[in-house]
């Protein structure tokens, strides 16, 4: 009585609560179908609810019953009905097909993933909270878990939900239920039953078993539909075969296929297994060779083809039963294939493999890539391939290039494994489906640079994963690595990064032998590039200045700044003699060669004639490299002893003492005709005359010029 009224109450209740009127509720509601109530008795259990019975008994006798501990058995009850109740779906509704939408392909399978065992799939706790929630009428409870599944399912499937839930299609309609392989059984009955009906119209069994011997066609059909759960003859047993394949039909629905057909897979995937990285051989023995002439190996591609061959024949749980382990990793990775392969672009796919490292193992694994997104699937396939004993050989990605196998047990992989975050993130700053995606491409731009501008080594540690692609040895390696640090700093096409590479001439060489780098230097001008890293502070500080009287003045109150400027100007010069350099720098640098602005003009400035006199190497070398067009004539350039005598000679008082002067110094008189156009002596002065005093006072007058002029002697 008790039970009645529990589940009669639950039936009303659960037609006339909110939450069966929202969009969730009308697609959850269908559990109201059922015919068996055990989900109603379950919600008992659920809400915690004492038994009548068990009040009555403890009224009658006096007896308390001891209380159960709930808080251990809450959830695993509530998993457990969940589990059972689709398992009544499938029994009851012969057209439905358990989740396939999640990946989900069995009621063993769907168990591990409610029990915990993959953390990583949502959607079944989100089933059960709703379940939950729409039993104890929380509707609260309810929207929650229903916004965690939208979260958690693929689109098109929340979108067929929807439509359900919007009456625009019926439950019994979805169309990733559809595929129930005894709706097609059901359909093919039909089918088949006017080839049926000679037999049926048969009185006695004698005559139907002669019938059957003598049609295994219709014996066949009639096996396939369960009108018979035995065959009479190898040609019947051929024809279900058949049958089975035309119709792709699920084995586990034909009620006598386990007793006639029914073998041991484990055996016979055991043999395969061992066959795992070895050459397949033909009937005569001989090793099997493919089309291009290489040799055939059975690898996990093959395996798998023959779990699934024994799949569609044996049925999904006869293999699983059988319980051969590499069997059932594959069977359970390709549900978690389903998902990964409904994903419809490159983008979607890259940053599903990004985030699921389990999967991307398995597809490694099973032949279907042969590259990895997230260097932690490569730790999961190592873990897989030897935990199963499988070799490399066995692997179609490893057999295709063993490169590839070799590559995950070297410091690339381990290098891999540490830049994965970031080369991640880098990369989806550019994939439309990334969360991260960056649509405007500048913008794109400045937050690549700035990554790599906060995270040094781990642009170090890609340089040195593309040193060793590059074949580099480990102390290329760490320079290649070091090098771009320079660069990333500086400029590629700074002095800086280019004299590091002069100063590591051996290991330049080995960036351009490995086309790491493809400049070999020609056309640098080594001494300028070293005096443009020397010099770049001070550089910046003389650009800045606005007027050419400041930078002037700083190179006045720099002079060693001034004369390497004057050094890397002479090494910039082509074929500049390197012993005229410093010449050079005298030349440009030296205060004594400029004329001092408040110079008379009158007495003539020679201090740099002088100094071209002095080098006349270095005079023909401003000709000879194109800085000067002609030499300079240094006819009338008195000598310095003549100038010297000049500047005494320009202090003396005019008249008869310059000209007794000009008598006593024959070259000061010669070089006062012939520079400064002064008429000849022609006998007068006097040789005898005393001047001492009055040279003196030229010689006076001499120094007071140099020192206005601020002159050294």
């Amino acid at each position: 009585d008790e039970v009645a009224g529990d589940t009669q109450y639950l039936y009303t209740k659960m037609n006339s609560m909110s939450i069966s009127q929202s969009s969730g509720g009308r697609v959850i509601s269908v559990l109201t179908t059922w015919m068996a109530n055990w989900m109603e008795l379950m919600t008992k259990w659920v809400s915690r609810r004492p038994s009548q019975v068990y009040l009555q008994y403890e009224k009658a006798t006096g007896r308390k019953i001891p209380a159960k501990n709930w808080s251990q058995t809450y959830k695993a009850i509530v998993t457990y009905m969940i589990i059972i109740a689709l398992a009544y779906i499938i029994k009851e509704k012969t057209r439905l097909r358990a989740f396939e939408y999640t990946g989900i392909t069995s009621l063993r399978y769907l168990g591990s993933i409610a029990s915990g065992e993959f953390p990583g799939l949502q959607i079944p706790g989100s089933v059960v909270k709703m379940v939950t929630s729409f039993l104890t009428d929380d509707e609260r409870g309810f929207k929650t878990a229903w916004s965690e599944f939208r979260r958690s399912a693929i689109p098109g499937v929340v979108n067929q939900l929807e439509d359900v839930a919007s009456a625009e299609k019926d439950w019994m309609t979805l169309l990733f239920y559809l595929e129930g392989v005894d709706w097609k059984i059901k359909k093919l009955q039909e089918k088949w039953e006017p080839d049926v009906r000679e037999y049926n119209e048969l009185k006695t069994a004698k005559e139907r078993d002669e019938y059957r011997e003598n049609n295994p066609k219709v014996e066949a059909k009639m096996f396939i539909y369960g009108r018979l759960t035995t065959l009479s003859s190898d040609e019947a047993r051929t024809e279900v075969l058949r049958l089975i394949e035309e119709h792709n039909l699920d084995t586990e629905l034909i009620k006598g296929y386990e007793k006639v057909f029914g073998v041991d897979t484990d055996i016979e995937l055991s043999k395969n297994r061992k066959q795992l990285g070895q050459v397949e051989l033909t009937e005569t023995g001989e090793q099997k060779l493919k089309e291009n002439g290489e040799l055939d190996y059975y690898t996990t591609s093959n395996f798998a083809t023959d779990v699934n061959s024994m799949v569609k024949v044996m049925g999904r749980e006869k293999v699983v039963r059988d319980g051969n382990p590499l069997a059932i990793e594959y069977i359970n990775a390709s549900d978690l294939f389903v998902q990964y392969e409904n994903l419809t672009t490159s983008e979607a796919r890259t940053l599903h493999r990004q985030q699921f490292p389990d999967v991307e193992a398995s597809l490694y694994l099973w032949g279907k890539i042969a590259s990895f997104k997230n260097p932690k699937s490569a730790e999961i396939l190592l873990g897989l391939m030897e935990k199963y004993n499988i070799p490399p050989e066995a692997v179609p990605a490893f057999l295709d290039n063993p490169e590839r196998y070799d590559e995950l047990l070297t410091q690339k992989f381990e290098l891999q494994k540490k830049t994965f975050d970031l080369d991640t993130q880098y990369e989806n700053y550019g994939n439309p489906e990334s969360d991260i995606y960056i649509d405007d491409e500048d913008l794109r731009k400045e937050a690549r640079a700035r990554l790599k501008e906060d995270n040094s080594d781990w642009v170090a540690n890609n340089r040195r994963i593309e040193a060793i692609d590059a074949g580099a040895s480990d102390l290329v390696i760490e320079k290649w690595a070091e090098w771009g640090k320079e660069k990333d700093k500086f400029g590629a096409s700074s002095a800086e990064a280019k004299v590091w590479l002069i100063d590591n001439g051996g290991i330049w060489d080995a960036f351009v032998r490995l086309e790491l780098y493809d400049n070999d230097g020609t056309g640098w001008n080594f001494e300028v590039l070293r005096f443009e890293k020397k010099l770049r502070k001070q550089d910046e500080i003389y650009g800045d200045f606005a007027t050419d009287e400041e930078r002037a003045e700083y190179l006045f109150n720099h002079l060693e700044y001034h004369q390497d400027r004057r050094r890397r100007d002479a090494h910039g010069i082509e074929n500049f003699p390197k012993e005229q350099i410093e010449t050079y720098v005298k030349w440009y640098t030296e205060a004594d060669l400029t004329k001092p602005e408040n110079w008379d003009e009158k007495l003539g400035w020679y201090q740099d004639d002088w100094f071209l006199m002095d080098n006349p190497d270095f005079h023909q070398t401003l000709v000879d490299t194109g800085q000067w067009t002609e030499l300079r004539d240094f006819a009338k350039v008195p000598t310095k002893e003549v100038f010297e005598l000049y500047l005494v000679y320009n202090g003396l008082p005019l008249g008869q003492t310059r000209i007794d002067y000009r008598t006593q110094n024959r070259n000061l008189n010669d070089g006062l005709v012939n520079v400064k156009g002064l008429k000849p002596l022609e006998g007068r002065g006097d040789k005898e005359a005393d001047l001492s005093a009055l040279e003196e006072i030229g010689r006076k007058a001499r120094d007071i010029e140099r020192r206005l002029a601020g002159l050294g002697r």
